[in-house]
């Protein structure tokens, strides 16, 4: 930001952006930040180092990107939820694919796991996965994928064990 100081001077603003996650929109990469403003490309050939965001059609960034910009902050809102919950030792994303109805799939970074959360009441959805992450691994059950995704019946879990 520049701002003119009077009577001779011009005073210049440096904000450095922090890096929140990648979203793919159509073919390409790009940075987004806390606040869901996708802010650069990102450059190709580096790895990422952040989580992915995918399901996010190039018309919707193209003819709303107000809204685009608002559902990218619930998911991210999300992500900081996950992590808050120390779910991420059980079950590290890697990839937050939004579907086309609005309801969030996780995948984890390793695996590729899926976890399915639907559309809403994500808080308890997230409580009942860690107690259910916790009790797999107190019996040392492997699974393949979990099902949170019924918005009428939130706590309802189904799990493809291994």
């Amino acid at each position: 930001r520049v701002k003119r100081v009077w009577p001779d001077a011009v005073a210049v603003t440096v904000r450095e952006r922090t890096v929140a996650a990648t979203v793919l929109v159509g073919e390409a990469l790009y940075i987004v930040d806390p606040d869901g403003e996708i802010f650069e490309r990102h450059p190709e050939g580096k790895p990422l180092s952040t989580v992915l965001i995918t399901g996010i059609a190039e018309e919707q960034v193209l003819s709303s990107r107000v809204l685009v910009e608002e559902e990218l902050r619930r998911i991210l809102q999300f992500l900081d939820r996950y992590e808050k919950m120390g779910l991420m030792a059980a079950a590290s994303v890697g990839e937050i694919h939004r579907e086309t109805g609005g309801g969030l799939v996780v995948y984890t970074r390793t695996e590729a796991r899926e976890i399915c959360f639907g559309k809403g009441q994500y808080i308890r959805k997230l409580k009942n996965l860690r107690l259910l992450l916790e009790r797999l691994r107190k019996e040392k059950r492997e699974w393949e994928y979990i099902l949170l995704d019924s918005d009428s019946t939130p706590d309802r879990m189904i799990v493809k064990l291994r």
